[in-house]
């Protein structure tokens, strides 16, 4: 499962969803960011880069440690929690089901926010623990890969110099 950690282009990205075509992004395993000496001897990996956010805007990363686990239990501890929370928002749909949903924010500038659902049960409890490791994960995979693009695009000023 490769995970969108950015879409730089979210107009093409809007555009492509609301005329509903399906796209499939470039993808790099979060393994060749990580090893240092890997990625320098790999030329994939710029050329990915460059391509994938020339082109589409978007790039996956696939197998980052631990994703697949922490995602299949913070689902289903959303889910507990979502069910007794007070500040869970509901949206009728035109099926008649009804979608209930809880925000939440990461802004660099304020750090990570808790989510938001107004309630001290266990549910809650332990979808806030599960939510914190998920989003960690999360936030340590976007954060190599931002190293990791600042480096191809040091590099590729340094050779236009």
């Amino acid at each position: 499962m490769a995970t969108f950690v950015g879409a730089l282009a979210s107009g093409f990205f809007l555009q492509v969803v609301a005329s509903g075509q399906s796209i499939r992004p470039s993808s790099l395993s979060f393994a060749d960011l990580t090893d240092g000496q890997r990625f320098q001897r790999s030329g994939r990996v710029e050329e990915v880069l460059a391509k994938a956010l020339g082109e589409q805007g978007i790039v996956a990363l696939r197998d980052i440690p631990r994703f697949s686990g922490l995602r299949k239990v913070m689902l289903r501890d959303a889910h507990s929690c979502i069910a007794v929370a007070p500040h869970a928002q509901s949206l009728a749909l035109e099926d008649g089901s009804v979608r209930r949903q809880l925000a939440a924010t990461s802004v660099s500038a304020l750090g990570r926010q808790p989510v938001d659902h107004g309630s001290d049960s266990k549910a809650c409890s332990a979808f806030q623990l599960s939510s914190n490791a998920f989003r960690e994960a999360v936030g340590g995979a976007v954060d190599v890969f931002s190293k990791r693009l600042s480096e191809v695009l040091a590099a590729g000023e340094a050779i236009k110099l």
